[in-house]
């Protein structure tokens, strides 16, 4: 129901699964080669995975986490960048109802309030974007009639296949791309950063909603996503 809506810009690359079905992590590909070599035609877009993981407390509050994985993340291709990049996306909700939308950038978050936040029906809307000529790449929100229509091969807002924590094939292969040290880039639902990157997400606008309240450590019957009972579908 919340997952983000996408688009990427034409000097980024598409995100791709990271790992196949019979367990392979992907090799990912070098930050010295230009911005979208080998990492954005439209078999990428028709193949992509976005992973999730949500969290409720008893008091009504859930984050979502939506994890995506990109095979190199390019700026200037002789200082900056690095083989394999994770982005992430955060939703917050009261009693079903979104409250606050975050979208990751240089190892923080842009947050803001729901009402805030362009969307396509409950689906918040960012885009995959360089950092001018030699950053790397982030998360931003659409800016309205100026990303317009999207850049990418379907020109549309792009939601991939997602695939819940629940939802793996199985718990070792889950367990696989978990452990896997993907260098500078870092996974944000496995268990040893998933509470740590939904207190981040909400780090700086938190106070803006007195009656938000949640320990970032507690799970209240949620390891998962609903709806995703052993297997993917898009949202």
């Amino acid at each position: 129901m919340w997952q983000p809506a996408l688009d990427f810009d034409t000097d980024s690359c598409y995100n791709v699964p990271a790992i196949s079905p019979d367990g392979r992590i992907d090799k990912g590909r070098s930050q010295h080669e230009s911005n979208t070599q080998g990492c954005r035609d439209e078999y990428d877009l028709d193949h992509s995975n976005v992973y999730s993981r949500q969290r409720c407390n008893s008091n009504g509050w859930c984050g979502y986490l939506y994890d995506y994985f990109f095979q190199k993340d390019v700026g200037d291709r002789m200082l900056i960048g690095h083989q394999y990049d994770w982005e992430h996306i955060a939703v917050w909700t009261k009693d079903g109802v979104p409250r606050i939308g975050a979208v990751s950038a240089h190892g923080g978050y842009n947050a803001r309030l729901w009402r805030d936040i362009p969307k396509e029906g409950t689906h918040v809307k960012a885009v995959y974007n360089k950092d001018g000529a030699i950053g790397t790449h982030y998360f931003r929100w659409s800016m309205g009639p100026g990303d317009e229509p999207p850049e990418n091969h379907k020109h549309v807002w792009w939601r991939s296949d997602l695939i819940s924590w629940n939802g793996f094939p199985s718990v070792k292969m889950r367990n696989r791309l978990a452990r896997y040290d993907f260098g500078e880039a870092s996974m944000a639902i496995r268990d040893d950063t998933f509470a740590w990157n939904l207190e981040r997400s909400v780090r700086h606008i938190r106070k803006k909603v007195p009656a938000f309240s949640f320990n970032f450590s507690r799970d209240d019957g949620s390891p998962g996503t609903p709806g995703l009972p052993g297997g993917r579908r898009r949202m």
